[in-house]
């Protein structure tokens, strides 16, 4: 789990954060055509075979396209082990959406919502709301910390 982050902290974060997510976005895109492709051929693209592993029955062309998926997933996970560095969660990669943990007020458990076309971090919602649930962040406190620890998802 990434840690929580002030308001300021995440968008401090955004203009390391930018081109990391471009980048996860479009290995994400190279990614899902050739997964598409080996499930065609009836292979299993499963975390075994994501993280290394060949089926013995693969033919020349199948291990070259699972070679090819096996190297742009391990890339992937490196950037999104980066942009997690950054205190920041993925949360889809079609649109480049990231949450970041926070605390409202010092008080309640929230997560602070940005998208990469957004220029700030303008929106945060409850844990279990999604995307759907969001508010605009204006005149509210976001801390790193709970003001009372063990109060935090109050």
């Amino acid at each position: 789990m990434v840690r929580p982050v002030s308001l300021e902290d995440a968008n401090a974060a955004l203009p390391a954060l930018r081109p990391l997510v471009a980048t996860a976005m479009k290995i994400h895109g190279q990614l899902r055509p050739l997964i598409a492709q080996l499930e065609v051929r009836d292979v299993e693209v499963d975390r075994k075979l994501l993280l290394g592993a060949i089926p013995k029955d693969a033919g020349r062309t199948t291990r070259f396209m699972i070679g090819r998926v096996q190297g742009l997933y391990g890339a992937l996970r490196e950037i999104i082990d980066e942009i997690e560095g950054h205190g920041a969660q993925v949360k889809d990669l079609e649109t480049g959406l990231l949450d970041f943990r926070s605390y409202l007020g010092g008080e309640r458990e929230v997560l602070l919502c940005w998208r990469i076309d957004e220029s700030v971090v303008g929106h945060y919602h409850d844990l279990s709301a999604g995307f759907a649930g969001r508010r605009p962040v204006a005149g509210c406190n976001f801390t790193a910390t709970p003001s009372h620890p063990g109060r935090e998802h109050a």
